[in-house]
């Protein structure tokens, strides 16, 4: 059989009889691809860390009929600082989640990209001192802006000028942010704060360092959060199941 290279991140795995499993990978490469990892559900087994979610690993790969076969494996980064912690596991199962939802199979056209946005952000939640939303709501952004989705957060969705004088809007129908001027053109707008989309472009550009660190007040919080939730839920093609387990931490944190 062709065999292949490539690296990739777990997204997810199912069970496939008693001993195999069938992962769902990002590859930096291919895009999403689907592969067996053979005898991965027994403990004695080399691939038992390499099939964990969000890891990030090396592959030989062998080409099959239906399914791929995973030949060999090397673990590259398996995240460790996120295994032990409820609050960033969680937020690395969403990326995951949303990367999934979002991507197709084989489509390879801005897979390097993505890969390494999503490496970055699971590297970014292992960070100590990090707030960890941030994180979230800026590889929504970006990664959305990758795969030619994102929201208008400059521009007004409608009629495309400049977003520069408040009272703003945003829609999810529309494509994102709405001026003054157009925000009734749509059923479903709701306000936008500016303050809020200031926030939103700032989770859009700064660097890495700085996404670290950088903390909204608790109503632009929440409204960052409406405006991305409501525009990936319209977006996505199926809903994220991440999402309640994040909204049920959140309610038993507070």
């Amino acid at each position: 059989m062709p065999t292949y290279t490539a690296q990739a991140l777990v997204l997810h795995r199912r069970s496939l009889g008693e001993h195999d499993r069938i992962l769902t990978l990002f590859t930096k490469e291919h895009g999403k691809i689907s592969a067996v990892a053979k005898g991965s559900q027994r403990t004695t087994s080399r691939l038992v860390g390499a099939t964990e979610p969000f890891t990030h690993v090396r592959l030989l790969l062998a080409t099959a009929r239906s399914l791929d076969i995973i030949t060999q494996c090397e673990i590259v980064n398996a995240y460790p600082a996120l295994r032990t912690d409820i609050e960033r596991l969680s937020r690395a199962a969403y990326i995951c989640d949303l990367l999934d939802a979002f991507s197709h199979p084989h489509d390879a056209s801005s897979s390097e990209a993505v890969f390494e946005l999503t490496c970055a952000a699971l590297f970014l939640l292992t960070q100590p001192s990090a707030w960890l939303d941030s994180i979230i709501y800026a590889y929504d952004i970006r990664l959305l802006e990758i795969l030619g989705y994102a929201p208008a957060l400059e521009y007004c969705a409608h009629c495309g000028e400049p977003l520069q004088e408040p009272p703003f809007g945003f829609s999810p129908a529309a494509g994102g942010a709405l001026c003054a001027r157009c925000r009734h053109t749509s059923l479903d707008v709701f306000p936008l704060p500016a303050d809020t989309l200031i926030a939103l472009q700032t989770l859009r550009t700064a660097p890495p360092e700085a996404l670290l660190h950088y903390l909204p007040p608790k109503t632009v919080v929440s409204s960052i959060e409406r405006a991305l939730r409501s525009f990936i839920r319209f977006r996505a093609e199926r809903p994220l199941h991440t999402v309640e387990f994040l909204d049920s931490l959140r309610i038993a944190r507070n």
